[in-house]
C-alpha cells in the first residue's frame, strides 16, 4: 500500500475534535478520583455510618454522629487497577468532639456507582 507523502492531517476539523475529546474523556474515566469524587464518597460513607449509629443508639443525640464538613485531595497514588490511596485534608467533627482539620490516607475504590471509601 502506497501512501501519498503529501497527505496532510486536518487537526482542526470536527473528526479531530471528536477523537481528541473522546481520548480526554476516557483518560478522565480511568484516572484517580477528583476532589468532588472524594467529598461525595466521604459524605456517603459518613451517612451510612450515621444510619448504623442511629439504629444502635435508638435516636440519641447527634453528638455521637461524625460530621464531614469538607475534604480536600492532597494527592493520590494507584493501589490497584480500580483503587487509589489518597492523602486527604479533612474538616470534620468527630463523635462528641470539636471541629478540626486533619490529614488522612484513605483508600478509594471505583465501582458502578462511582468512588467509594474502602477499608
Amino acid at each position: 500500500m502506497n501512501f501519498n507523502s503529501n497527505f496532510k492531517y486536518n487537526t482542526h476539523g470536527p473528526l479531530a475534535a471528536l477523537l481528541i475529546g473522546s481520548a480526554w474523556l476516557l483518560a478522565g474515566c480511568s484516572g484517580e478520583p477528583g476532589n468532588a469524587d472524594i467529598e461525595k464518597a466521604l459524605t456517603v460513607n459518613a451517612a451510612q455510618g450515621n444510619v448504623q449509629m442511629e439504629q444502635l443508639s435508638k435516636g440519641s443525640s447527634q453528638a455521637f454522629m461524625p460530621q464531614v464538613h469538607a475534604a480536600r485531595k492532597l494527592g493520590c497514588k494507584p493501589d490497584t487497577s480500580a483503587a487509589f490511596v489518597c492523602d486527604v485534608e479533612l474538616d470534620l467533627t468527630p463523635p462528641r468532639g470539636v471541629r478540626t482539620r486533619t490529614n488522612a490516607s484513605l483508600r478509594f475504590v471505583q465501582g458502578s456507582d462511582g468512588w467509594a471509601v474502602a477499608r
